[in-house]
């Protein structure tokens, strides 16, 4: 598996339109179902690499397994991404793990910071949202379409936060973790810009 692939993790999150989380699959991803993520294998049409499942909510599958214990100190999601970074992943999309039990996709929120701030790529995505990580940094936005832009501190505070070509910019300013300042922006500009020097930001893209 490690040959520095993305490894796409299949969670058991409900999802209504499996055809609108298809076009974010590419023909080399390697993917990995964390237990129930076995129903949205199936209906991306997906052969996963690797299942890796306590069995609670899904069976035993064929295939490479790796099988966890009922109880542990981590979510099957969790499990399948420290397996995968072991194996050489550096690169994360996780879909099926927004939504359902508010619980789990807290905990895929704060595993996605984790790695991220281990050197990884993490996204996040369903039929409405695209959640990335950031660390310090400077990064171009892409075209938007008709969806909203949002940023939140993970950290204490991100500090030098510069939002340049949005409608809503900003300049050298200090997010805290409980200010909600920088909800529901929007794309401005072709060439949007997100920058800061310290903390950690969660970039989410809504659409309704």
């Amino acid at each position: 598996m490690g040959d520095m692939k993305r490894c796409v993790i299949l969670g058991a999150a409900p999802f209504d339109k499996a055809d609108a989380l298809r076009p974010l699959l590419r023909a080399e991803d390697v993917c990995v179902v964390a237990d129930g993520g076995v129903r949205l294998a199936a209906a991306l049409g997906v052969a996963p690499t690797l299942t890796v499942s306590d069995c609670d909510s899904a069976p035993a599958p064929t295939g490479e397994f790796v099988h966890l214990p009922v109880r542990k100190d981590e979510t099957d999601t969790r499990a399948a991404m420290d397996i995968a970074f072991e194996r050489g992943f550096r690169e994360f999309l996780l879909l099926g793990c927004l939504g359902g039990r508010f619980d789990h996709t807290v905990a895929n929120l704060l595993s996605a910071r984790q790695m991220t701030e281990k050197g990884c790529r993490v996204v996040l995505a369903n039929e409405k949202n695209e959640i990335t990580v950031l660390t310090p940094g400077s990064y171009p936005l892409a075209d938007a379409g008709d969806r909203k832009i949002s940023f939140f501190a993970m950290t204490s505070a991100v500090s030098g936060l510069c939002l340049r070509g949005l409608s809503y910019p900003l300049s050298d300013y200090t997010l805290l973790s409980d200010d909600p300042l920088c909800v529901s922006n929007a794309l401005a500009d072709k060439t949007a810009t997100v920058s800061f020097t310290e903390g950690t930001l969660l970039m989410i893209f809504s659409k309704d």
